[in-house]
């Protein structure tokens, strides 16, 4: 049995005066249109002296595929353009005016423009200004996440309720500056397998270029299979060429090897840096104010299971973290093209609760300072624009931890001000070759001074 037409009496036309009237022309003009052109119109019995009846979104569509705007001045050979092609305008004033105003409506500002998206188990609808969809596709994830799950990952990088920073996972924005808006979109899984892939898509649904992330690669005498998580993706003048640039997050699952890469518009990788440990919260500064932004990347190291934060020029992103052990240290990787890699002290609360401390996040003061937030601790570093540690900050949740493993006798330390002191002079920097005490940059990629 055929399915019913869900559409209602109103969208209905049923005869040639109603279809002229909508088209705004003369019914000889349909006619015409019909027997050259392809216009639309059905027959109750299917023969062409049958009553006739029509769809108004039929027509319209119709009449957009059929019109092509052109230039308003003359051509080269001094005839001028015609706004239209394809179709004979009526003589009618009346009949110009509708035809106008049906391209006005179809062209009209957000009406093809991806603007929002939704998600119907693993297909992409995206939609345009006002909640219509433009377009789908079907990435053939059986188990995709929710949409209430991307929507939360949407744009720009949110915060969850523990305070850990969340990069997009979906853009719906212009990345190339040709006013055209793009669509990204990182496949993520609701198992966390089979989801390392970056698509983006133009703004007519094209699926422009499809990135996988990870790659095959020997961390001592463990070989590590390209099974990696993208767990988010922002935007940047990268390199401070005025051209977009898009960094992502990958992570091994399940083990320790993370890719912080460098995407250019049309999805090549430009750069790339292995840290023996997962990164979890990017930020850009112009640390030295020369005009060029810094790129600073937190997370951890689990060799030495502290946190860490890694500094580098936004021109070069490349090689591995600087490690001691082998295991740790990946074969065929240069080392890395950080102008600075700190590690930062475990607390003695912390050292009870999981084996690694990482930093989580990055938040920018009005000083130019940062805090960096230590995911079990909770407590703060203060780290100025030259990379020296200033302070360290406790807090409520800090301090009931301390409180908690005191009673248990797990800890007999004080929370004085020697105890932060401590902790401010446990930070170890890399100078190329060692880990330091004191504040210096990676003497192999910035020179002495």
């Amino acid at each position: 049995m055929a399915r019913p037409d869900p559409r209602t009496r109103e969208d209905r036309l049923s005869s040639w005066k109603e279809i002229a009237a909508h088209l705004g022309c003369d019914e000889r003009t349909c006619l015409r249109w019909e027997k050259k052109l392809g216009l639309p119109v059905h027959r109750m019995e299917g023969t062409s002296k049958s009553r006739v009846f029509a769809f108004r979104d039929e027509l319209d569509r119709w009449l957009s595929a059929r019109i092509t705007l052109v230039g308003a001045g003359p051509r080269r050979d001094g005839i001028r353009s015609p706004l239209i092609r394809d179709l004979r305008l009526p003589a009618a004033v009346g009949g110009l005016i509708a035809v106008v105003l049906v391209v006005s409506r179809l062209l009209s500002p957000g009406a093809s423009a991806p603007a929002d998206f939704r998600l119907e188990d693993s297909t992409l609808v995206v939609l345009n200004g006002q909640g219509h969809p433009l377009w789908r596709y079907d990435t053939e994830v059986f188990n995709l996440r929710t949409e209430e799950f991307y929507r939360s990952r949407y744009q720009v990088k949110a915060r969850s309720i523990n305070d850990a920073p969340h990069l997009p996972l979906v853009m719906i924005k212009d990345i190339d500056g040709d006013q055209r808006i793009d669509v990204l979109l990182a496949v993520k899984t609701k198992d966390e397998f089979n989801e390392g892939r970056l698509l983006r898509f133009d703004e007519r649904g094209k699926l422009v270029w499809s990135f996988e992330a990870g790659r095959e690669l020997r961390f001592g005498d463990t070989v590590f299979a390209r099974d990696y998580r993208i767990e988010g993706f922002d935007l940047n003048d990268f390199d401070g060429d005025g051209r977009t640039e898009i960094f992502f997050l990958a992570y091994h699952k399940p083990d320790f090897p993370c890719q912080f890469g460098v995407l250019s518009r049309d999805g090549r990788l430009v750069g790339e840096y292995w840290n023996s440990g997962y990164l979890s919260d990017v930020v850009f500064s112009d640390l030295d104010r020369d005009g060029r932004q810094e790129v600073l990347a937190a997370g951890l190291n689990n060799e030495y299971g502290k946190g860490c934060l890694i500094v580098f020029s936004p021109d070069r992103i490349a090689g591995g973290s600087p490690q001691r052990s082998p295991s740790y240290a990946c074969k065929g990787l240069a080392p890395g093209s950080e102008t600075a890699y700190l590690l930062f002290p475990r607390t003695d609360v912390d050292l009870f609760h999981y084996p690694v401390e990482t930093i989580m996040s990055i938040d920018a003061l009005r000083n130019g300072s940062f805090y960096l937030n230590a995911q079990l601790s909770r407590v703060f570093f203060e780290v100025s624009p030259a990379l020296d540690v200033v302070y360290v900050h406790s807090s409520h949740l800090f301090q009931r931890l301390h409180a908690e493993a005191i009673r248990k006798g797990d800890v007999q330390s004080r929370l004085d001000p020697d105890y932060f002191e401590r902790l401010r002079r446990g930070v170890l920097y890399w100078n190329g070759t060692d880990w330091v005490p004191e504040r210096t940059p990676n003497l192999r990629n910035v020179p002495p001074g």
